[in-house]
């Protein structure tokens, strides 16, 4: 599976280095993030302004702008082959209720969903800067090789993992 990998918690956070380094064992990862921190910034797009993407080998860039910016040069900037999975997180701090709405995390995966694809945000319980994300990128890549096939296109998978939590894919609740 092709798996594009962004966040908006910034290229040097820890969640989204944790996905990749567990799904690039199983996987095709792509990785293309904001240069910085853009939280709170929902589907929100540079139409107007200049962004600056920077190449740093051929399945990783940075880019000067938002969250559904990256999702959407990642798709159709002709970078990357066909994606099937976007993925965004593993965010630090969880997204629920209103705050989805507001979530760059969840807005790169609205911006996949429209597009057409398997569309997942993670967002994790712990805040702490320090935390590597491993148990929460297995329990993700558990998911995905569990679910994946079940999921559709238009829809946005919004998933929260508390910091306390078991590391086993039977131990997961969908809600609606």
């Amino acid at each position: 599976m092709n798996i594009l990998i962004t966040n908006d918690d910034g290229i040097a956070s820890s969640g989204i280095r944790a996905l990749e380094k567990i799904l690039q064992k199983d996987h095709n990862t792509f990785l293309i993030a904001p240069l910085r921190e853009r939280s709170a910034t929902s589907m929100a797009l540079s139409i107007y302004d200049s962004m600056r993407v920077e190449r740093i080998n051929d399945n990783h860039y940075i880019v000067d702008g938002y969250p559904a910016d990256c999702v959407n040069i990642g798709l159709h900037g002709d970078i990357f082959p066909k994606i099937d999975l976007v993925l965004s997180g593993i965010n630090r701090g969880v997204n629920m209720g209103h705050d989805v709405h507001y979530s760059g995390t969840v807005g790169a995966a609205r911006h996949g969903a429209i597009h057409d694809r398997l569309s997942l945000a993670v967002s994790s319980g712990n805040t702490d800067r320090e935390y590597e994300y491993i148990r929460e990128a297995e329990f993700v890549r558990d998911f995905i090789r569990e679910y994946s096939p079940l999921l559709k296109t238009s829809f946005v998978y919004n998933m929260n993992i508390p910091s306390d939590f078991v590391a086993s894919i039977e131990s997961l609740r969908v809600t609606k």
